[in-house]
């Protein structure tokens, strides 16, 4: 998030509250009107669409630091996708009511905040684009890629899955045996190491994230 962002949003923090959702509770469903906008600070959400043969296409996976909900919470319009919490979550969260407040009492806020979802926009093609690879390895990297903590060093981070490893393979839209085999493929080119059950050491961040980027598609 740019500076010019951070700054937009520390002037929105009045109109945020403090909410905790557990572990597997659902924050909107497809279709829900859309009532709040959600800043992470603790845990992770999953995004995903139910599809009509029953599967669900997972398609963001947002953690500490993040924010979303925005498009249908500023058109007004219902939810695109579900919302659940993948372990228990503290988050910060804003009616539409407290947005259109804050905009009116601080409306320089409004540029950076809509060149943030401006960002965002771009970011959903590029999701787009990455789940259409027909390999499982760039979601798999991409999927950890959004787990390394915010204050990751390059060479020495560690992340954990917020469920169970086959829970969190469907969540990405494959089976857990993909899943296995694209963590293998990781663990082999030297880029991660397994710690433990849902533990794994990041040995080369920048390789991690070049494999999870759609650039290289």
């Amino acid at each position: 998030m740019s500076a010019k962002a951070k700054a937009a949003f520390s002037m929105l923090a009045p109109y945020f509250q403090v909410r905790r959702f557990p572990a597997g509770s659902v924050l909107w469903r497809e279709g829900d009107p859309a009532n709040i906008v959600v800043a992470v600070d603790e845990g992770h959400v999953r995004i995903f669409r139910q599809l009509p043969d029953g599967n669900s296409a997972a398609m963001y996976l947002f953690g500490p630091g993040e924010l979303f909900g925005f498009l249908p919470f500023l058109d007004g319009r219902p939810y695109l996708a579900t919302a659940v919490a993948m372990d228990n979550v503290r988050a910060r969260t804003m009616s539409r009511q407290g947005l259109f407040q804050a905009l009116q009492e601080n409306p320089e806020v409004a540029l950076p905040l809509f060149s943030f979802l401006g960002r965002r926009l771009r970011d959903a093609f590029d999701r787009i684009e990455l789940l259409s690879a027909r390999g499982t390895l760039p979601r798999v990297a991409a999927a950890l890629v959004a787990l390394l903590p915010l204050d990751a060093k390059e060479n020495a981070a560690v992340v954990f899955l917020p469920a169970a490893s086959g829970e969190f393979a469907r969540s990405l839209g494959i089976s857990p045996e993909s899943f296995s085999r694209a963590v293998t493929g990781l663990v082999d080119a030297g880029v991660i190491r397994r710690l433990g059950r849902g533990r794994f050491q990041v040995l080369d961040v920048q390789s991690l994230r070049k494999i999870g980027s759609p650039s290289r598609l």
